[in-house]
């Protein structure tokens, strides 16, 4: 029902903005398949939602999340509050501190069983999830997460949150100076030209 009413909304504004529905009719024709698999409840059609989607349309590794996100946080009723352009890193680096394997790469293959075992594996552990977003939501006014965004958004944001993964003091002294060298490290590979994601990389898993 609320896909049809999604559905039905979306192709009504695009009737009163003055388009041709003959139009959306050769696209739904020639580009668009349908699969209908029934499902005895809601959580078995998300999880067949999820297998069709990462099986075989490309979907990104912020749509995934989300999706996964959206559907439990809603079931255990726990509130979350995200940028959804940001569940990557904020993932990748959860899915880094806890994966003891450090040749498995964070893939949208991977993606679907890491949240189903980490994340959404039950109330609590969402509530963790939450604290966590709520630890980077606070990191965000320190001058580090602005430094390190405008540097390399991709990887070296991943280590601060990988840190807060940890749950660790960004005030300390420590975290300071390890920052500090991430930092020099991002600015020594921009000066000679090497690509700062891929460098970082290499020791971020480490």
């Amino acid at each position: 029902a609320v896909l049809y009413r999604y559905c039905k909304e979306r192709i009504q504004k695009f009737y009163q903005d003055g388009n041709d529905l003959r139009e959306l009719y050769d696209v739904m024709l020639n580009n668009v398949s349908l699969e209908v698999r029934p499902c005895e409840n809601e959580p078995q059609a998300h999880e067949a939602f999820l297998n069709i989607n990462t099986g075989g349309l490309d979907l990104t590794k912020n749509q995934i999340i989300d999706s996964i996100l959206k559907y439990y946080s809603s079931f255990y009723s726990v509130q979350l509050e995200y940028n959804v352009n940001e569940l990557e890193e904020i993932v990748a680096a959860l899915f880094y501190v806890t994966t003891k394997d450090d040749t498995v790469e964070f893939s949208t293959n991977v993606i679907h069983d890491f949240m189903k075992r980490t994340v959404v594996s039950s109330a609590l552990a969402l509530q963790d999830f939450r604290n966590y977003l709520l630890r980077i939501k606070a990191f965000k006014e320190n001058p580090w997460y602005q430094i390190m965004t405008h540097i390399d958004r991709e990887k070296s944001i991943r280590v601060a949150y990988a840190l807060l993964a940890r749950n660790k003091n960004m005030q300390d002294d420590n975290v300071q100076r390890f920052m500090s060298s991430v930092y020099e490290y991002d600015i020594i590979s921009l000066t000679r030209g090497s690509n700062t994601g891929g460098s970082t990389s290499t020791f971020f898993k480490k």
